[in-house]
């Protein structure tokens, strides 16, 4: 929607008029050759560039892997594996496609943040519009993480430190703590601030992926798999419907995109192409490991005297709960894993924060704009 529109605008007045506007179009969907033509603010020789490709994706990918994740083997089971490989890939494609399209928006407009795409796309409205849902969507995902932290931390607080199980007003105090290391890294300036935090966030993510295969194999040496009792697709459209804002929310870091375009090193489309390519790609692999590892595991459970409180029969909704407790090698990934949700969760802060700040200078500004232009037609 947003290339489309820009489209129509291209074909009103200003500098380079509809021809202008066209003839970039078509060289910027033809490759490298767009470089030439594209608006790039900052400039690509701009010191404020330091970000590498590999530091993109590391952001990229830490933003895009979340708790989600863990869902993934349960909407395996709603769709079948083979529908749920075919919506995850789909999804996956998609969403790059959306990526691109949003940085040949801001290349075509000279745009360097979401709200400004939707302010020259769809007018100054869509500007607010969309800074309130970006404020909204990224605010409601730190929640999200932080609750998600707490769960992850309190069994291994119950299990290595209180040995019994904990009230309600423990837990929340147990996410607090978790915040507390975190928060030094919510006031970084930018993204590139946090390129090491995000290749360790990526590295405790294989910490637990490992955990969870190396669970998968050693179940299926002591009981093996009946390929007959896989379910490979899904008759019931519910079970599709229920099952697919969760691969399609598993790509979602968009929102992070065009902060890595303005300080990536020399953005070139071939670059970026790259680097949102790598982004979906080490995504989709990793989500393959843990939604088949984690299916394979859990399609035939039964809960047991070892489950934890929050066991469910068969594939439940957070792959960890149907893990027994106490067991060592799956307690240090979801340590791996909680370490990941902590360094993540700057990645939500930060483009919260300036948008928020953005918002309130724009509505400050508003006024007095209004004033001086009041002022000027009166003088006239």
């Amino acid at each position: 929607l947003l290339s489309l529109s820009v489209r129509g605008r291209g074909g009103g007045g200003g500098d380079g008029g509809g021809g202008d506007m066209e003839r970039l179009m078509s060289v910027d969907s033809a490759g490298s050759l767009a470089d030439h033509h594209a608006i790039i603010q900052p400039a690509m020789d701009h010191p404020s560039r330091r970000t590498s490709r590999s530091s993109s994706v590391f952001s990229l990918v830490a933003t895009l892997v979340g708790g989600g994740c863990l869902s993934l083997p349960f909407a395996f089971q709603k769709t079948g594996l083979v529908l749920g490989v075919t919506y995850l890939f789909v999804s996956g494609v998609l969403s790059g496609y959306s990526m691109r399209l949003l940085l040949s928006c801001s290349r075509r407009t000279g745009a360097q943040n979401y709200e400004e795409c939707g302010e020259k796309a769809f007018g100054p409205r869509m500007k607010y519009v969309t800074m309130c849902l970006l404020i909204g969507m990224t605010f409601l995902a730190s929640v999200a993480y932080l609750i998600l932290a707490r769960d992850l931390a309190t069994p291994l607080v119950e299990s290595y430190v209180t040995g019994h199980q904990t009230e309600q007003k423990t837990h929340n105090l147990i996410a607090l703590v978790c915040l507390l290391p975190v928060v030094p890294l919510c006031y970084a300036k930018s993204l590139h601030s946090l390129r090491f935090t995000s290749l360790v966030s990526l590295l405790a993510l294989c910490l637990l992926s490992v955990a969870i295969v190396y669970r998968t194999v050693d179940r299926a040496s002591q009981r093996p798999i009946r390929i007959d009792e896989l379910k490979l697709a899904s008759a019931k459209v519910s079970d599709t419907v229920y099952a697919l804002p969760f691969m399609e929310l598993s790509f979602m870091a968009h929102f992070n995109l065009l902060p890595v375009h303005i300080g990536l090193r020399k953005p070139t489309r071939r670059r970026l192409d790259q680097v949102v390519f790598y982004t979906i790609f080490s995504a989709f692999v990793f989500y393959l490991l843990i939604s088949f590892s984690g299916y394979l595991f859990a399609y035939d459970h039964v809960c047991g005297d070892k489950s934890p409180s929050t066991c469910k029969d068969g594939v439940p909704d957070n792959i960890l709960n149907a893990f027994d407790l106490h067991d060592t090698l799956i307690d240090i990934g979801r340590f791996g894993f909680l370490m990941a949700i902590l360094l993540s969760f700057p990645l939500l802060v930060l483009p919260c924060r300036d948008t928020v700040l953005r918002l309130y200078h724009e509505l400050s500004d508003e006024p007095s704009a209004r004033m001086q232009a009041h002022g000027d037609s009166a003088g006239d």
